[in-house]
């Protein structure tokens, strides 16, 4: 609802995990971020082992093979770096390096940018 208000006149596709990532228009940049709550250090730190939102990072991952954008930008919350001993955010750079893309990340925090909230983010 919040998208179509903000983008009335664009299409809204459903479901990202049945859409078929050929699908999806060329593009030159990726945005995203997927669900925080499996990695969050208040969460129950189930990671990929949460089915229905732990995986999400893999839909991304068919999308930039399908589309192979130039650009990646992906936003989750700051545990990620530490979440399963580190072996998540390896999991997630070797499949990023593995489609052809070179990574690096970097912990911000809101409030340096105006912000008024104490909130860490990790964005490769």
């Amino acid at each position: 609802m919040t998208y179509r208000a903000n983008y009335p006149n664009d299409e809204v596709n459903g479901d990202i995990t049945q859409i078929q990532a050929e699908s999806i228009p060329d593009h030159d940049i990726l945005l995203a971020g997927f669900p925080c709550q499996p990695f969050s250090q208040a969460g129950l730190k189930m990671g990929f082992d949460d089915e229905t939102r732990g995986t999400l990072f893999f839909e991304i991952e068919k999308i930039i093979k399908a589309k192979n954008p130039r650009v990646l930008l992906l936003e989750n919350v700051a545990h990620l770096k530490t979440h399963d001993q580190g072996r998540t955010l390896r999991t997630i750079i070797n499949h990023l390096e593995m489609a052809g893309y070179k990574v690096s990340f970097k912990l911000l925090k809101a409030r340096d940018f105006g912000v008024p909230q104490n909130r860490e983010r990790i964005y490769m």
